[in-house]
């Protein structure tokens, strides 16, 4: 029964769908199996766990922590002004809210995760997200769905603040500027596709709706609202600062010194938490949140344990063995769905390295597969539990089934997308 790890992450999955129970209970308890089938000291496990989840738990809590100074500063506001403002122009008050809004979030998600890394995009926009939706009575769930996609080809268009391409750098040693010009075509089209598959899903739902002189009023009362409510909420730009220049120095940091990631984002995490009043420093420490932060963490300890299973290595050198076309994608697919972007990347970057000879066109399918991969389940994108638990503190939480049913069919058509233009770009 060495393979038994398989076995419960097929259970927790089961009973994602299935039960009632939340994202951080039904998770905590699989990493609980995971360490006590395992023996909780099991040190070939946790070693080779915690210093990965160590890793990406400062990322997202830099991340995080800097992005709540932003907001605190008023960049919320300010987005959110734009974004009511372009929705009352003449050419767009005639568009229904339901195409509207994905047309402007979903984009906008892309862009800013290329700067800011996915869970920085994710924070800033997911509540503005619902505010809007809320405030022109359309449901946000289509948006939100395409924004976590949308987040991971922005962190799959360049190669800094991106877990999987960082690895993949270290075997083929391409630059940001090779792999963006490599893979930010492939994303283009892709998110032209989520966008207009987005703009459809959201439709339907509202199709029998007309926009009218009611829905004008709406959008004027919404602009007007928010303006004169920011007013008292952008008084600090104080804050805004700070968190912009340490998220700055964070993605440079990262860039120049990849290699010590974790050490220069507890630097600037301590420098954040110093830059914090002193009445809130507390929560600082938890920024990222408990429940993203048990999700992620027993995600890590039960793909981890299925990384060491002996079908997965089985299945690394099938792969190795067969020179089928479309397979590097196929199979980093598959395995970023079991264990995740950043263990199908350590999986399977040296041994496509290895029996490519190295060749670039092998490091962007592997990207397109684990890109792919990484949009179809709430539990396979590092901003999923994020978005998860930010939207369950707005009072409209998306949840693994709610993202499943849209995640899983447009990570298939991506991975169609990524199949073909591989095929022809060669």
């Amino acid at each position: 029964m060495a393979n038994w790890p398989i076995l419960v992450l097929i259970l927790l999955i089961v009973a994602l769908f299935t039960s009632s129970a939340g994202m951080p209970t039904i998770c905590g308890i699989g990493a609980l199996a995971i360490l006590v089938f395992s023996g909780v000291h099991d040190s070939d496990l946790l070693a080779h766990v915690a210093p990965i989840a160590a890793n990406v738990l400062v990322i997202m809590g830099v991340t995080q922590l800097a992005i709540q100074h932003m907001l605190r500063g008023g960049i919320g506001e300010r987005v959110s002004i734009c974004i009511a403002t372009l929705a009352t122009h003449r050419l767009a008050y005639r568009i229904p809210a339901s195409i509207l809004l994905p047309g402007i979030f979903i984009p906008a998600t892309m862009i800013l995760a290329m700067f800011m890394h996915n869970i920085g995009a994710i924070a800033i926009l997911t509540c503005l997200c619902i505010d809007l939706s809320r405030r022109y009575h359309t449901t946000p769930t289509p948006t939100l769905c395409a924004m976590l996609i949308a987040s991971n080809l922005g962190g799959a268009s360049w190669a800094t603040g991106d877990t999987p391409a960082v690895i993949q750098r270290q075997y083929w040693g391409f630059t940001p500027a090779q792999f963006a010009v490599a893979m930010l075509p492939r994303n283009l089209i892709v998110l032209l596709v989520l966008t207009l598959f987005a703009c459809f899903v959201a439709w339907l739902s509202d199709k029998c709706r007309k926009t009218d002189w009611s829905d004008t009023l709406k959008r004027l009362k919404a602009r007007d609202d928010i303006r004169r409510q920011s007013r008292y909420q952008m008084a600090n730009s104080k804050d805004a600062w700070i968190g912009t220049l340490a998220l700055s120095a964070f993605i440079f940091l990262q860039f120049v010194f990849p290699k010590l990631s974790l050490a220069t984002g507890s630097l600037v995490f301590v420098a954040l938490v110093l830059l914090t009043p002193s009445d809130k420093r507390t929560k600082a420490f938890f920024a990222l949140g408990l429940d993203a932060t048990l999700v992620i963490t027993s995600l890590f300890i039960v793909a981890g344990a299925v990384e060491q299973t002996p079908f997965v290595a089985d299945l690394a050198e099938w792969l190795g063995q067969h020179r089928i076309p479309g397979l590097i994608e196929i199979a980093a697919y598959v395995l970023t769905i079991a264990i995740s972007a950043d263990g199908a990347a350590a999986t399977l970057a040296p041994l496509v390295h290895s029996f490519s000879g190295g060749t670039m066109i092998s490091a962007w399918q592997l990207a397109s597969g684990i890109c792919s991969g990484s949009s179809s389940l709430l539990t396979s994108a590092s901003a999923g539990p994020v978005l998860n638990s930010i939207s369950k503190q707005a009072n409209c939480e998306l949840t693994y089934r709610k993202y499943a049913g849209f995640g899983l069919a447009f990570s298939f058509v991506m991975l169609v997308i990524y199949l073909a233009i591989n095929f022809i770009v060669r």
